[in-house]
Formats: C-alpha cells, sequence, structure tokens
C-alpha cells in the first residue's frame, strides 16, 4: 500500500511539470518518455530506501536496550538509598519475622515481629580496688589480736542477664547468672564459677499486676533490693549489709494502683537469706518466710515490676525535670527450724555479753546462727530527687526471739526473750556538672544493741561519662568506728574492725 501511494505521488508531479510548448508529432512525446523514467528510477531508490529502513527496524529490535549512564546510574542508586533508609517503606516491602539490635536500656534484643518472643541480654562488670587500716586491737581475733591491713584489687561483680517474653507480653521470664565474685558470704564465694542468681517467671494476669514465681529477691528495703550496678557508694552502708535478706525460692504478688502512686508487694518464701534450699535438702524446715512491701508515691510514679527487678536507683541521675517524693515500709516473719541456706556466714549478730567479753578489750560482737529463733525485720525508707539532687533515707528494726534454750540465739546470748536493734542511714548526693559528675555523703550506724553502738559516715565522687550506668567511675572514703554487723556479706571487712577504707570501682556494662 505505501508502495502504491508513492507511485501516484510521483506520477503526479512528474504531470505536473512544465512542458514547452512544441509542435504535435514524434517529438512532443520524448519528454513524457524522460518522465516516466525518471518515475521509474524515484520508485527503485524509494523502494531501496523502504528495504533499509524495514532491514534497520528489525536490526534494532534484536539489539539489547544500552544500559544508563554512569550519572544515571549514581541518581538511581542515591534514590533506592533514601528510600531504603526510611524504616516504614522497608518494613512495607521486606516484613521482618525478627528484629535485632541494640538499646542501651534493653541491651541487645531479639524480637519477633508478632509480640510472640523477645529476648534482651545486659551484663555488667565492677573491678574495685579497696585500701583498709584496721585497728590492730580486735576482740573477735581469737589468740590474734593484729589484723592485718587491705590493699588489693577485685573483680566485684560479674553478673549477664536474660529476660524477655514467650508467647505474649504478658508472660515474661528472667535469668540472671552470676560470675562467682558476688561478695555475699552464702551467695557466692568468689570462686569464679558461674551460677544462677535469679530464675524466674512474671505474669500479667491483669493490667500491673503481676504473680511472680521462681528464685526472686526478697521485697524487703530499698537498698537490699537496689541492684549494686546503681548504687550511689560503691557498696551497700554498714547497716544496710546487716539486715541483709538476700534471695530465696518462693512466690510473689505485686503491682502498681492508683494510676502508679502506689506499688505493693507480698511473698512467700523458703525462709530468708536462702536461695538454695529446696524439698530436695533434708534441713529445710516447712515454715515460710513472709514479706510485704508497701510504697507510696507521693509525687512521681512507681512501676513494681522495674523495683522487682533493679530497685530504687538512689542517685538523681535523670536530672528530673519534675520532683519525685517516695515513702516506702516493709515488714518480714521468718521462723526458721532448721534452714541451711548455703553454710555460710550466720545473719544473725548481738554484743557478746559483759560476763564473756570481760578482759577481751572494748566492745565485741558476735555473729549467731537464726536456726532456731523466730525474727521480725520492720524497715522504713524515703527518697526525694530533683534537678541532680538526691536524699535517701532508710531505717531497721528487728527483734529476735529464741524458740527454747537450747537455741544458738538464747546460748549465745543469755537471753530468753525478746531482743531488738536498730540502724539506719542518710544520704544526700548532688549532681555538680548534670548527668555527668555526683558528689554524695552518707552518715548511719547502728545502735540499741546492749551499748555495743557503731557509726558510719563518708562521702563518694561518681563520674558518668556518657550520662549512662553503663560506663561509671567511683571513688569512696567510708569511716566505721566498730563493725558490728553486716560480715555475712563479706563487703572486705571483718566483724569488730575500727575501718578507715578508701575504695575505687571502674563499673562497665552494656
Amino acid at each position: 500500500m505505501p508502495r502504491m501511494l508513492a507511485r501516484s505521488l510521483l506520477i503526479t508531479i512528474a504531470l505536473a511539470l512544465p512542458i514547452s510548448a512544441a509542435p504535435a508529432g514524434p517529438v512532443a512525446a520524448e519528454p513524457r518518455q524522460d518522465a516516466l523514467a525518471r518515475i521509474e528510477e524515484l520508485e527503485k531508490t524509494v523502494a531501496e530506501q523502504q528495504r533499509r529502513l524495514q532491514e534497520l527496524q528489525s536490526r534494532t529490535e534484536r539489539l539489547p536496550l544500552e544500559g544508563p549512564t554512569p550519572t544515571r546510574q549514581a541518581e538511581v542508586r542515591k534514590a533506592v538509598a533514601e528510600l531504603m533508609s526510611d524504616a516504614q517503606f522497608r518494613d512495607s516491602l521486606f516484613p521482618a519475622s525478627l528484629g535485632a539490635g541494640f538499646d542501651p536500656k534493653r541491651g541487645f534484643f531479639v524480637d519477633a515481629a508478632d509480640q510472640a518472643f523477645s529476648l534482651n541480654v545486659k551484663g555488667y562488670m565492677q573491678v574495685r580496688y579497696t585500701g583498709i587500716n584496721r585497728q590492730t586491737d580486735n576482740p573477735n581475733a581469737q589468740g590474734r589480736q593484729k589484723r592485718d591491713d587491705v590493699s588489693a584489687f577485685e573483680i566485684e561483680r560479674l553478673f549477664l542477664a536474660f529476660f524477655g517474653h514467650i508467647h505474649t507480653p504478658k508472660l515474661k521470664y528472667r535469668i540472671v547468672v552470676d560470675g562467682g565474685y558476688t561478695s555475699a558470704g552464702r551467695t557466692g564465694t568468689e570462686d569464679g564459677q558461674w551460677r544462677t542468681y535469679y530464675a524466674h517467671i512474671d505474669y500479667e494476669y491483669l493490667e500491673d499486676q503481676y504473680f511472680t514465681a521462681g528464685l526472686i529477691s526478697i521485697p524487703f528495703g530499698v537498698t537490699d533490693k537496689t541492684s549494686s550496678s546503681v548504687l550511689q557508694f560503691t557498696d551497700r552502708s554498714m547497716a544496710s549489709w546487716a539486715h541483709w535478706v538476700d534471695r530465696s525460692i518462693g512466690v510473689m504478688a505485686h503491682g502498681n494502683l492508683f494510676d502508679r502512686r502506689l506499688t505493693y508487694f507480698a511473698s512467700i518464701t523458703n525462709g530468708a537469706f536462702n536461695p538454695e534450699d529446696s524439698p530436695s535438702q533434708e534441713d529445710l524446715d516447712t515454715n515460710f518466710a513472709y514479706t510485704a512491701r508497701l510504697c507510696y508515691y507521693a509525687l512521681g510514679k512507681g512501676d513494681s515490676l522495674a523495683e522487682s527487678r533493679t530497685g530504687y536507683p538512689q542517685s538523681d541521675l535523670a536530672f528530673s525535670k519534675d520532683p519525685m517524693l517516695r515513702f516506702g515500709g516493709s515488714l518480714l516473719f521468718n521462723d526458721n527450724n532448721g534452714d541451711r541456706g548455703t553454710g555460710g556466714v550466720p545473719g544473725l549478730w548481738a554484743a557478746v555479753p559483759d560476763s564473756i567479753r570481760a578482759g577481751r578489750g572494748v566492745g565485741g560482737t558476735q555473729l549467731i546462727d537464726d536456726i532456731g529463733t523466730e525474727y521480725l525485720l520492720a524497715e522504713l525508707d524515703t527518697a526525694f530527687k530533683y534537678r541532680g539532687f538526691s536524699v535517701n533515707v532508710e531505717y531497721f528494726l528487728r527483734t529476735v526471739d529464741g524458740e527454747d534454750e537450747f537455741s544458738a540465739w538464747e546460748l549465745r546470748t543469755g537471753k530468753s526473750g525478746s531482743s531488738h536493734q536498730q540502724a539506719g542511714n542518710l544520704q544526700v548526693g548532688y549532681f555538680i556538672v548534670p548527668k555527668r559528675v555526683e558528689l554524695a555523703g552518707r552518715l548511719g550506724g547502728i545502735w540499741d544493741n546492749d551499748g555495743d553502738n557503731a557509726w558510719e559516715w563518708g562521702f563518694v565522687v561518681n563520674y558518668l561519662p556518657f550520662g549512662t550506668y553503663n560506663c561509671r567511675l567511683a571513688a569512696d572514703f567510708i569511716r566505721i568506728s566498730e563493725v558490728v554487723g553486716g560480715v555475712a556479706s563479706g563487703p572486705n571487712y571483718g566483724l569488730n574492725d575500727d575501718v578507715t577504707m578508701i575504695r575505687l570501682l571502674l563499673q562497665v556494662g552494656f
């Protein structure tokens, strides 16, 4: 069809060309013959052009497309990178079944996209130098009055924590392992052997209401429950160590009430300071330890799950814009008829009777096994935080009653009735450089101990270069007139020591 159109067009053009007037006859026919020849020649040219065009088109269709230029490639890469940097867009293209990463609060984590599973891994280590100058006349050093000074380095604490949820965020778990350097007599012999420190399940049966079962921290007091990684000083006070109830296996109910203004705890455990006894241990008695705690936030809000796990950080590292004011109280009762604990140092202490201590020097306190006793521990506490300023106060009252004349308590003290002891401490701190440098002081002691009272005072400097507890340098100075309790947890001083102590701490965690 195109060829016929081209032929008609050529004929029309040829006929329209001017022809000189000439006489009719053979001479006049020559121009027409030339025109027809030219038409045929043009037709051949057009046909050849058509053939070549068709050939070129066919070859072009068979050849691959030419790639983009380097400039165009760079532009495309940049556009794709910008799109893929948008997490929401990326997730819409490639929905992930698992998410993983690192968060300063959670540590390393792995999360299922459908929230059916979560695993968080955190840990920290403390390396500490301790220098202690001790008295040379110690009533507790039988046959050897001199006590050597201490100057040494140690790995003070080494912990790894695994926590998260299974199947649903309401079913949580937590496992903490100790590297064997915990300075807590019965609960750690500093042998470098890894052992389970906590292992429990938390089920949120109602919003903010939990049921916990396993190896737990007994919900007594403030400093006792607070993780060593968030203490203000490099270690707890003598009063706190003296009333340490530590961990045990049992169950606990806890939660938040009144828009988190009130947190509560109630537990039943296999005794106190007793993390390893179980029905397979013949020495385990049939009596439980019962503990309850209430915490009211006059300013601010609480969180029972966080309090049950890490306790109550003492410093105002967050440099709170809004003030926090908390009042709390705890009560523990234990009737111990045979709990063996882990075979470490006994938890009770009392003044040595005058009839026994005569001729042994001034003062004197003895450690006494709590088997065969009923003891009641009460505690009151308050705390205030605002703009880097913090105040922490804790008070203890303990009553002990031997069950019969053959109990170690009655035999060692000569007391057949109920006895009571009191203790407490005050700590005040302030960040002179917000979230970086803190100064704090401590004043406390133990009294109502048959006249064998003891006092403690000290100060600390904390430096947190990154504004978190994941990296901390601390130096404190402690003066104790006489150690009358708390040595069951082994904070590097001995019973009846007159202590002047310097400690340097390096803490690193993730």
